[in-house]
C-alpha cells in the first residue's frame, strides 16, 4: 500500500510504518530504516519523516512451484522431429513438425490460482523422434494431439481474495534460434503461428506483459511453432537433403506491485524437420 506523500504526522507515520512492514511494530522511524529495502531511497540517520513519503516496502511473492520438465541447464525438455526419408527422385520431399505452448490459469474457491505452461505435440507429422524429459531427466515418448499434454511448469498462488495475492501480470519470455539449413538443395522455414493447435485462435503475443486473469474458472491462450523442410524437384533428381533444426527457449515472469518479480526456470523445446531424396 505504501506510506502517503502528503502531510505525515507522527501518529500517522507510526501507524503507516506498522501496517507497511510486517517486521516492525514499534512505530519507530529508526526501526523502519533498519528494516527498509535500501533501493527505495530510505536514507540513514536522522531518519526524518519526509524520507518515507511514498515509501513502499517490496515483498517476496508467495508461490509454490512444480517443475514438470527439466531446465535448460540440463538439456531440452522436449523435441518434435519429423523425417521424410528416401522420397523418390522427382517428387517433393516434405517434413514438418510443431508444437503449441499453452498458458493456462485455473482459479478455484477464491483462494487458489494455478498458472501452468503446457506443451502439446499437435502438428501432424510422422512422429519419428518425439520425446519429453521430466524434471529428473527421464525420457518418454511424446504422443501427438491432446493425449500428449506435457505440463512443463506450474506456479500456484494462494491467499484470501484473488486480487490480494495473484500477480498483476505474467510474461512468457521466449527466444527462437536455429533455422540452420544443411542442404544440397532445399526450401526451409521456421515459423511462429499465432493461432491453431490446442488453443484455436486465442493466443498470447510476443514477450508482452499480460493481465493475470483473476476471475473464477480456467483461462487459456497459446502460441504455435512449426518447422518445415522441403526437398524439391528438379534439383533432387540428383538426390538431396533438406534439414532445419530449431529451438524455442522460454521462461515466465510474474509481476505484482509492491513485490519482487518472480521468474521461473528456463526451458527449451526443439523443433526439427528433415527430408531427403533416394540415395542420401
Amino acid at each position: 500500500m505504501g506510506i502517503g506523500t502528503g502531510s505525515i504526522s507522527i501518529k500517522g507515520a507510526a501507524d503507516s510504518i506498522d501496517e507497511e512492514v510486517a517486521s516492525v511494530s514499534s512505530g519507530s522511524l529508526s526501526t523502519l530504516s533498519t528494516n527498509a529495502v535500501t533501493y527505495n531511497n530510505v536514507k540513514t540517520s536522522p531518519y526524518g519523516m519526509r524520507e518515507f513519503a511514498g515509501y513502499t516496502h517490496t515483498q517476496t511473492m508467495s508461490v509454490s512451484e512444480t517443475q514438470g520438465g527439466r531446465y535448460s541447464s540440463a538439456g531440452k525438455c522436449a523435441i518434435t522431429d519429423d523425417n521424410d526419408l528416401n522420397s523418390p527422385q522427382g517428387t517433393v520431399g516434405y517434413a514438418a513438425s510443431g508444437f503449441t505452448l499453452r498458458a493456462s490459469i485455473t482459479n478455484t474457491g477464491n483462494n487458489s490460482s494455478a498458472f501452468s505452461l503446457i506443451a502439446y505435440n499437435d502438428y501432424p507429422n510422422f512422429g519419428n523422434s518425439d520425446f519429453t524429459w521430466n524434471a529428473s531427466g527421464t525420457q518418454s515418448s511424446w504422443p501427438q494431439g491432446s493425449t500428449g499434454a506435457f505440463t512443463i511448469y506450474t506456479a500456484t498462488f494462494t491467499g484470501s481474495g484473488y486480487s490480494s495475492f495473484v500477480p498483476d501480470t505474467f510474461n512468457i519470455n521466449y527466444t527462437e534460434s536455429g533455422g540452420q539449413v544443411t542442404a544440397f538443395n532445399s526450401q526451409t522455414a521456421f515459423t511462429t503461428a499465432t493461432s491453431g493447435g490446442q488453443v484455436g485462435s486465442t493466443y498470447w503475443n510476443d514477450n508482452t506483459d499480460h493481465t493475470y486473469n483473476d476471475t473464477a474458472g480456467t483461462h487459456a491462450s497459446g502460441r504455435r511453432w512449426i518447422a518445415v523442410a522441403y526437398n524439391v524437384p528438379p534439383a533432387n533428381y540428383d538426390g538431396g537433403i533438406a534439414n532445419t533444426e530449431n529451438a524455442v527457449t522460454f521462461y515466465v515472469t510474474f509481476k505484482k506491485s509492491g513485490y519482487y518479480n518472480k521468474v521461473s526456470g528456463t526451458f527449451v523445446i526443439d523443433v526439427d524437420a528433415y527430408a531427403n531424396a533416394v540415395g542420401y
